[in-house]
């Protein structure tokens, strides 16, 4: 599992490192247009914390704080 802390303050992550790109990749977009083609997958990669497989996760924060590996605006929260 990878992780990065935007500095907005959202949490990236993914299982895998195509995972986390895909997910950084969307964040972008969303809330960061300026890094798209700015930022590169190695760079991204490069910050990446490495987390051990069963490590905890920090629950998803609502609202516009962030939250784990997506972004509202691109999937929203299914009801349970």
């Amino acid at each position: 599992m990878l992780r990065i802390v935007c500095t907005c303050g959202y949490v990236i992550q993914g299982g895998s490192d195509d995972e986390f790109w895909a997910n950084a990749e969307d964040h972008m977009a969303v809330l960061h247009p300026e890094l798209v083609g700015n930022v590169t997958r190695a760079d991204l990669l490069a910050q990446a914390e490495l987390l051990r497989p069963g490590a905890l996760q920090e629950p998803p924060v609502n609202g516009t704080q962030g939250g784990i590996g997506r972004d509202p605006e691109i999937v929203p929260e299914q009801d349970a």
